[in-house]
C-alpha cells in the first residue's frame, strides 16, 4: 500500500508545484515575487525528488542534481513571502550569510554522499536546521508584524493564513523526524510538502493579484469617489481634516490605533477609509504622504535653510534619519539633500 501511496502524493506535488510555476509565468506581472517563486517551485521538486524511499528507482544523475537544487530551497520561499508582502525588500549581508549557513551544510553534504567524497560534513544535518528555523521564525515574525500596517484586509488575512500555515509545517516536519519510523520518514516528508503544495495552490488561485502584491500605481490612483459608499466617503472627509488641521502626523509613534481613537472609529473602519477610500497598501505610507509634503516646504522655505535635515525630519513625526531619507526618496525620488540643493520649479 505504501508502495502506491508515495509516488502517488510525491508525484502529484511535483505536478501542482508545475501549475503554480506556470500560473506565475501566466498571471502575474515581471517581478521578483514571480522568479522567486518558480525557483521555489523548482527547489521543491528538488527536494521531492532527493529523498524519496529505495522502492522508488530514480536515475543517480535525477537525485544527485535534486539533491543540489533542493539545498535552496527554504531562502527560496523566504524570499518569496517577504517580496511577496513587501515591494521594499533588501537583502543585506546578514539575510544572505543565513541563507548560505543553510543552504552550504546540505550542498556539501549531498556532494559527499553523491560522490563518495570526504567533505567537512561535521552535523550539517544540525546547522541547516538550526538555521532553517532561524529563517521560519523571521517570516512568521515579519508577517505577523507587519500586518498591523497593511491597509488591505484581504492581504492582512493571507498574510496570517501564510503565517499558520507555515507554523503548521514546521511542527509537523518536527514531530514526523521523532515519531515516524526512519524506513517511513521519506514518506511522511512527502506528504507535508503535498499538504503545502496544496494549500499554495489553492490559496493563490483564490486570491486576486491586488490582495497580494503592492502595486507602484495603487495610491496615485484611488477608486473614484462617486462609486464609492456613503459612509465611506464621509469618513474620508473627516481623515482629511483631521490630518490637515490638528496634524497627528508631526506625532512620532503615532500608530493606525491612535488616529482611529481620535476619530472615533475602529481600526477596521479606518483601514478601509485609507486603503479603499484613498488608495494606499499601509499606514506607514498614509501617514508618511503628509510628513514630506510639510518636510518638502520646509526644505524650500529661506527661513529654515539654517535648520539641519534631520532637525526638520525629527520635528515632523520621524524617529531617525536613516527611515526618513527612505521615505523620502520613496515619496520624491531623490534624498532631501538633493531635493533641498534642487532650484525651486516656482
Amino acid at each position: 500500500m505504501m508502495s502506491l501511496f508515495d509516488p502517488a502524493i510525491r508525484f502529484s506535488a511535483i505536478l501542482i508545484l508545475v501549475l503554480i510555476a506556470f500560473m506565475a509565468q501566466r498571471d502575474l506581472l515581471p517581478s521578483r515575487s514571480r522568479v522567486f517563486l518558480q525557483l521555489a517551485c523548482v527547489s521543491v521538486i528538488g527536494s521531492l525528488l532527493d529523498f524519496t524511499p529505495d522502492y522508488i528507482a530514480t536515475q543517480s544523475w535525477i537525485t544527485r542534481l535534486a539533491g543540489l537544487v533542493s539545498a535552496f530551497d527554504l531562502p527560496l520561499i523566504w524570499l518569496f513571502i517577504m517580496t511577496l508582502f513587501s515591494r521594499a525588500v533588501r537583502v543585506g549581508p546578514i539575510a544572505a550569510l543565513i541563507g548560505i549557513s543553510y543552504s552550504l551544510p546540505k550542498l556539501t553534504s549531498h556532494i559527499g554522499r553523491s560522490f563518495d567524497l570526504s567533505l567537512p560534513i561535521w552535523h550539517a544535518a544540525l546547522i541547516a536546521n538550526i538555521f532553517g528555523l532561524i529563517i521560519l521564525i523571521h517570516i512568521v515574525t515579519r508577517l505577523l508584524l507587519d500586518r498591523r500596517d497593511d491597509m488591505l484586509n484581504r492581504r492582512r488575512r493571507s498574510r496570517l493564513q501564510f503565517a499558520v500555515a507555515l507554523v503548521l509545517f514546521s511542527a509537523g516536519s518536527t514531530l514526523a523526524n521523532y515519531l515516524v519510523p526512519l524506513d517511513a520518514l521519506p514518506t511522511a516528508r512527502g506528504a507535508l510538502v503535498w499538504m503545502g503544495t496544496l494549500y499554495a495552490f489553492v490559496h493563490l488561485i483564490h486570491i486576486p493579484e491586488d490582495a497580494l502584491l503592492f502595486s507602484a500605481t495603487r495610491a496615485a490612483s484611488p477608486p473614484p469617489e462617486d462609486r464609492l459608499p456613503d459612509a465611506l466617503r464621509r469618513r474620508m472627509v473627516v481623515l482629511e481634516a483631521e490630518m490637515t488641521q490638528r496634524k497627528p502626523y508631526l506625532e512620532a509613534g503615532l500608530s493606525i490605533g491612535d488616529l482611529a481613537n481620535r476619530l472615533g472609529i475602529s481600526e477596521t473602519q479606518l483601514r478601509e477609509t485609507i486603503g479603499d477610500g484613498l488608495g494606499h497598501d499601509n499606514f506607514s505610507s498614509f501617514i508618511n504622504s503628509y510628513r514630506i509634503a510639510d518636510i518638502k516646504r520646509a526644505l524650500r522655505d529661506p527661513d529654515q535653510a539654517h535648520l539641519p535635515i534631520l532637525t526638520i525630519a525629527l520635528d515632523h513625526g520621524f524617529s531617525s534619519l536613516s527611515p526618513f531619507n527612505r521615505a523620502f526618496k520613496t515619496h520624491v525620488g531623490v534624498t532631501p539633500s538633493t531635493f533641498r540643493k534642487k532650484p525651486s520649479a516656482g
